[in-house]
């Protein structure tokens, strides 16, 4: 088995009412080439059955559990030491990403040599049903 060009790290605490969503626009991605680390800190709610049916669904989730909350900072930076993969991205558990996202992201990453960093265009929603186009940065060595 070959190892995955992108992780997509998503640390979670008590993200019950939209981690299924984030899952569900994850799992659609055109790119396939991925996976997906899940790491639950000790959530309360329904956040590991969630993800413990999503990892059983779709063989690129991976679900973690800590027993105690390490929190957020630790578990941010557990999910990124856990990346065995030359590419790396963090989600939040309220995300919900377009299908192209990955593809997107990993073909600006990967243009030419010297590009360490790519950042896609976001769509901040607010719960009045505005929306914001944020903007997209490509960063490139020296």
């Amino acid at each position: 088995m070959t190892r995955p060009a992108v992780t997509v790290g998503l640390p979670v605490y008590n993200g019950a009412n939209f981690l299924d969503e984030a899952l569900a626009s994850l799992s659609r991605q055109t790119f396939k080439d991925f996976t997906v680390l899940v790491s639950d800190n000790a959530s309360t709610d329904r956040t590991p059955t969630i993800a413990e049916n999503w990892a059983r669904r779709d063989s690129r989730i991976r679900f973690f559990r800590h027993t105690r909350n390490i929190g957020p900072i630790d578990n941010l930076c557990w999910v990124l030491e856990q990346a065995q993969t030359p590419w790396f991205t963090v989600a939040a558990h309220d995300d919900k990403w377009s299908a192209g996202y990955i593809e997107a992201l990993y073909k600006a990453a990967t243009a030419k040599p010297g590009i360490v960093s790519a950042a896609p265009q976001l769509v901040t929603f607010h719960g009045d049903g505005r929306s914001v186009l944020e903007r997209q940065y490509i960063k490139q060595r020296g």
